[in-house]
């Protein structure tokens, strides 16, 4: 499955915000795999892979026999979000390296070494408002 999926504008991750707005299915039953998502702030080759500022958490992988297809469902818990720096991009014009982070969502077969997911695509981190 080769797509990309921005978390920009109404997918967009919000400091202090609980991140449940992303369920994903895939084709046949991978409920076996191993998922793994993380936001990093640079995707470029000439930047080495640095550490994730953020991992998602994944709900338990359903597979439905009927459509065969496997419900993927990562999520963030308000903590994580809060401790987010805000990205430059805040929804005008294009996001780009400078403005924007990097995302991907992996599932991987540990038996088989098989990995399936989607391509990195770019992160918005809006700001949080109402503070306590």
């Amino acid at each position: 499955m080769a797509m990309r999926f921005n978390l920009i504008g109404e997918y967009a991750l919000v400091q202090g915000k609980t991140f449940d707005k992303l369920d994903f299915l895939f084709p046949g039953d991978v409920s076996d795999y191993v998922p793994k998502a993380q936001v990093r702030k640079r995707w470029h080759y000439k930047e080495p892979n640095k550490d994730p500022i953020i991992e998602f958490a994944f709900l338990p992988l359903i597979y439905d026999e009927d459509t065969d297809k496997t419900l993927v469902r990562p999520r963030l818990s308000a903590t994580q979000t809060a401790a987010l720096p805000v990205t430059g991009y805040q929804g005008e014009n294009n996001p780009d390296e400078s403005s924007a982070y990097v995302w991907d969502l992996e599932l991987k077969d540990e038996g088989t070494g098989r990995v399936i997911g989607l391509d990195w695509a770019w992160v918005q981190i809006k700001p949080e408002v109402t503070v306590e």
